[in-house]
């Protein structure tokens, strides 16, 4: 970089920091202000509005430094524990020069023990020899002790340093408007007692990366687990987070990190590998942290943490003789199977042939090839004769939906005999491409929630393909509608604590999962392969019930390859 090239950095630097400084005084009095209105003893606030008042505070704050700067949670505490901690420099830190006395012992008695020894060998006198040998073995039993005497006051040192280094900044504060003109600037960061002062004060849990220590190499100690468990967690004997933030510890400052674009998380949001990383480090390999009273964490290690349940209030206790009445479906959730957008690569072009278009869902009516037509759905045919084996199969569009099942009515099966599965897949019967697509949403995570999708597990969704979307969808209800009343109601709710692998919708992995399950149900599958072989080249597009606005249909490009695959093998 060239000199002027170095001068315009320079300035550019000073700038910026000027302006984040400017920036960091605004947003600091601001809240201030805020905050010193909201605790106020005229305010009248119940401590439940002041927790909402909190979160609504939580959710717009972008800057985490700022607020660290100026909480009122940490205000009110910070100066009383503080106020304790200021003392005159630690003896330790005053007498460290007997470190320097430990090391000038030590090198005397190596040199003692190499001169004694020298000495030994070279004696001639039997006696005086091993006098010699044995007075040099006690010396180097005092020279191992006197080295991990050394090891202990160096440790000591350095955590005296640390610990001298967190509340030096507090030594000419004498009232609390210093403490918080202090709290405002860099001076102020926060120390282990301070970020747990946090976490209770606002129901957070921050999870901590040093990278002092990955810049170091040393991967193993980047987690921070945290030592601190407050009195008041332990005698609660749980902790129940809403909110995760994620830090980047600098040594001295802490920076936030974003994971997808978000900068705070549900417990689900946290990345999978980094939960379990917590479990290993922070929960099994020492002694309790704050992560073994949230219930969540605790469930990873087969603990349960019993959380009273609050008494609801009489305005919302319903009577269990009443049924409520729900539509057939959760808005969340599509009737005909969760959406999955299609990506098509450059040879997808030659799957099919544009002169005939089939239209196809869970619900379509058994209407001749060609012939189906509707609002958004145009079907055309160029040749007829070419798809009568097709025309033969009763409701072959349904057959094609990955809501095909063999319980459907249009389906031939012995009469009293149960539902056989569709296909085989990663060891498991699966009833439905459905099925086995909701289930891998949760095969990291629950493994035992996952296998609940099989059919071999008779619960209450294994059989159905809609109950599979309702086990499965945002909502987590299973609905079953009565058939002489035509009421419905929830059968089966999924347990908070049961959530979806956060990597399953990264990239083409949801495509990618639907394509092998409807792979192996063409495959495997009678009635499915020779319904898929008899649509010839024609473009499969499945059609999006209109609900609302309209949504575009979907040109079901997988399907075409399994078509595609299939034909080379026979």
């Amino acid at each position: 970089m060239s000199g002027k090239g170095k001068q315009r950095y320079k300035l550019q630097q000073q700038f910026q920091k000027k302006e984040k400084e400017k920036l960091n005084k605004e947003i600091a009095d601001r809240f201030l202000e805020t905050l010193e209105t909201l605790y106020a003893e005229e305010s009248g606030l119940t401590p439940q509005q002041e927790i909402e008042w909190w979160e609504a505070q939580f959710l717009d704050i972008k800057n985490w430094t700022d607020i660290v700067e100026v909480n009122k949670v940490l205000r009110e505490t910070v100066f009383k524990k503080l106020k304790e901690l200021k003392k005159p420099k630690p003896p330790v830190l005053k007498n460290s020069t007997t470190i320097a006395d430990y090391k000038k012992r030590k090198a005397k008695l190596a040199k003692d023990y190499n001169k004694l020894v020298r000495e030994g060998k070279k004696e001639k006198d039997i006696p005086i020899k091993k006098q010699k040998m044995i007075a040099a073995k006690e010396m180097k039993k005092k020279h191992k002790a006197l080295g991990e005497e050394l090891k202990v006051k160096e440790k000591e040192l350095k955590y005296a340093k640390d610990n001298y280094g967190d509340i030096k900044w507090f030594k000419k504060i004498k009232t609390k408007e210093q403490l918080i003109t202090k709290m405002k600037t860099c001076d102020f960061w926060a120390d282990v007692w301070a970020i747990s002062t946090l976490e209770i004060g606002l129901n957070i849990k921050f999870i901590i990366l040093s990278s002092d220590e990955y810049k170091r190499g040393n991967y193993g100690a980047v987690l921070r687990c945290g030592d601190f468990v407050p009195e008041s967690i332990e005698q609660k004997k749980y902790f129940k987070p809403k909110y995760y933030v994620i830090l980047e510890h600098t040594g001295n400052h802490y920076k936030l990190i974003t994971y997808k674009d978000k900068h705070i998380y549900r417990f689900h949001d946290i990345p999978f590998g980094m939960r379990r990383r917590i479990v290993e480090k922070c929960m099994k390999s020492k002694g309790k942290s704050l992560y073994n009273y949230i219930p969540k964490f605790a469930k990873m290690i087969g603990e349960t943490i019993e959380i009273p349940k609050k008494e609801e209030p009489v305005a919302l206790k319903i009577d269990s003789s009443i049924i409520v009445v729900e539509t057939e479906t959760s808005k969340e959730d599509n009737e005909d199977g969760e959406i999955v957008m299609q990506t098509p690569t450059p040879q997808d072009e030659n799957l099919f042939n544009d002169d005939t278009v089939f239209y196809f869902r869970e619900g379509s009516a058994n209407k001749k090839p060609g012939k189906a037509v509707g609002k958004t759905m145009h079907e055309k045919i160029k040749d007829e004769a070419k798809f009568k084996d097709l025309e033969k199969i009763k409701d072959w569009r349904k057959v094609l939906s990955n809501m095909h099942y063999n319980g459907a009515d249009y389906v031939e099966r012995v009469e009293g005999g149960g539902i056989e599965p569709l296909f085989e897949l990663d060891g498991l019967k699966w009833a439905s491409v459905e099925h086995y697509y909701h289930a891998n949403k949760f095969k990291k995570n629950t493994p035992d929630y996952y296998k609940k999708f099989a059919i071999d597990s008779g619960s209450a969704f294994a059989f159905e393909p809609k109950k599979a979307l309702g086990a499965g969808g945002k909502g987590g209800k299973v609905r079953e509608k009565n058939p002489e009343t035509k009421k419905v109601k929830i059968i089966f709710s999924r347990p908070r604590d049961i959530v979806m692998d956060e990597d399953f919708f990264d990239g083409k992995n949801p495509e990618l999962v639907m394509e092998r399950a409807q792979q192996a149900k063409y495959e495997q599958d009678d009635l499915s392969k020779r319904v898929l072989l008899a649509t010839k080249d024609a473009k499969l597009v499945h059609h999006i019930k209109p609900r609302g606005a309209p949504k575009p249909s979907i040109v079901f490009y997988n399907t075409m390859r399994v078509r595609h695959r299939l034909k080379k093998k026979n």
